[in-house]
């Protein structure tokens, strides 16, 4: 090969690859920024299923024992699972 070649085709390999890596570097930062939207989206979801539990219990339309049994099941899935999975 000629040596006059090499230097612009070793410049534009270095280049291509910086490309590649700030494209794939930009694409975690916005994987990452959309599952922090998620789960932000995802908790106020939650707070407002729970302030409509609320209303509906204040309004009595919703019993004690449907109240307990919301409980007992948001209990389990936050804190038993929880412990039982570190403790395996």
């Amino acid at each position: 090969m000629n040596s006059n070649v090499i230097p612009p085709l070793l410049v534009l390999l270095v280049l291509l690859i910086l490309t590649l890596v700030i494209g794939v570097a930009m694409i975690l930062k916005k994987s990452k920024e959309q599952a922090q939207f998620d789960k932000l989206v995802e908790k106020e979801k939650t707070l407002k299923d729970y302030r409509s539990l609320a209303e509906l219990f204040r309004s009595d339309q919703f019993t004690s024992k449907q109240m307990t049994d919301e409980f007992k099941d948001w209990y389990f899935k936050n804190y038993i699972a929880l412990e039982k999975w570190r403790s395996i």
